[in-house]
């Protein structure tokens, strides 16, 4: 979905792109690394270690969109938003707002037969130059921090992180 979007934006004549993974709790790795493949050159994005210490890494094909991009992260950005937002900005892109969840582990759901069941953490991610994701989290190049509150008054709503990122997408 992303590629095809971009895509279509890309044909419309766009010159930059705001990536906004504000309250984006993750979902599946596997489309994460399908979104860095369209922003990155060859590249190692990430990999997880298990118990043993097998180590799996997530790469990048050659051939990346040639426009400047931004990622705006708050908080709520968890889990493989958290592993796309710090693999861009490894490769050089500034990540605005705030710190992300921290959230970087592969979790197994096992059933039991009386019904219920447990989540046992199975692997751990890094980013490619080795740093944690878990319980660290991806600080912000530039910290914008939101106030919440605005949301209960919409008409004196002013999104100071989306303003920011405009604004460093457009010096780029």
């Amino acid at each position: 979905q992303f590629k095809e979007q971009l895509d279509k934006l890309l044909g419309e004549g766009i010159t930059g792109l705001v990536i906004d993974l504000r309250y984006n709790g993750g979902g599946l790795v596997d489309s994460a690394i399908a979104v860095a493949d369209e922003l990155l050159d060859k590249d190692v994005v990430a990999y997880t270690v298990n118990n043993t210490g097998r180590k799996n890494s997530y790469t990048t094909k050659d051939g990346k969109v040639d426009i400047p991009y931004v990622i705006i992260v708050n908080e709520y950005t968890a889990s493989s938003s958290e592993i796309l937002s710090g693999a861009l900005q490894k490769a050089g892109a500034t990540v605005i707002g705030e710190k992300t969840f921290g959230k970087g582990v592969i979790q197994g759901m096992n059933a039991i037969e009386d019904g219920s069941g447990y989540k046992l953490t199975i692997e751990e991610y890094f980013l490619k130059d080795n740093s944690k994701v878990n319980k660290v989290g991806i600080t912000p190049d530039i910290e914008v921090p939101f106030d919440e509150l605005q949301i209960e008054n919409p008409e004196d709503f002013e999104d100071i992180q989306l303003d920011k990122a405009i604004e460093v997408l457009k010096s780029k």
